[in-house]
């Protein structure tokens, strides 16, 4: 059932922004990056290190401090059926940027449609990400190699030092269309090497 999921997860589809839901919160996450004047990262930091509020009172926090590093490979469908969203897939740079490549992450960049291409390599420079996003332009054609392109990640993420957590975020529409590659082994180089998909 957990690989039937998983599989799910990984063809879902990025949600059209169409609805509006409101709601409370028990419960609000504040990813936090702290930088020094020279522009360095802050490692080991406390609770103590930090007051947070919220229309001017002090809240109650718990604090949860990773410094375990991230190597995330964000796949997206750059056909022209997704025209109309890869805009909003370009402003994501700098969320990945701060909130998950941090000072010892790596992210990487690959796009996919009719070709598969690794549009920025292992990095945790902002400007080659930022450029990597910037490029997720659309093409002519509607082919989807999203098997194709998450095998690359995976085997592209396999590379990397077992000190990194391993993810791919898939920002696709469901399906794949022109693939060499199958379901069975994107399934297996992402067990293989623990990786998680989003």
């Amino acid at each position: 059932l957990t690989r039937a999921l998983a599989a799910t997860l990984m063809l879902a589809a990025v949600a059209w922004p169409q609805a509006v839901f409101h709601g409370s919160a028990r419960l609000v996450t504040v990813p936090v990056v702290v930088k020094d004047q020279a522009g360095r990262f802050v490692h080991d930091l406390r609770a103590r290190d930090f007051r947070l509020f919220d229309n001017g009172r002090p809240q109650r926090f718990e604090f949860d401090y990773v410094d375990e590093p991230i190597a995330l490979a964000v796949v997206a469908q750059t056909t022209n059926s997704v025209r109309a969203w890869l805009p909003h897939v370009r402003r994501v740079a700098s969320a990945v940027e701060t909130l998950v490549v941090g000072a010892n992450g790596q992210a990487a960049v690959i796009r996919f449609g009719a070709d598969v291409a690794l549009v920025t390599d292992w990095t945790n420079r902002t400007s080659s990400i930022d450029f990597g996003f910037a490029s997720l332009g659309p093409t002519l054609d509607d082919k989807r190699r999203c098997f194709d392109a998450l095998l690359l990640a995976a085997n592209s993420l396999a590379a990397l030092p077992a000190t990194f957590r391993r993810v791919i975020l898939l920002i696709s529409q469901p399906g794949d269309f022109g693939s060499s590659a199958s379901l069975s082994d994107v399934l297996k180089a992402v067990e293989r090497n623990n990786i998680v998909v989003y």
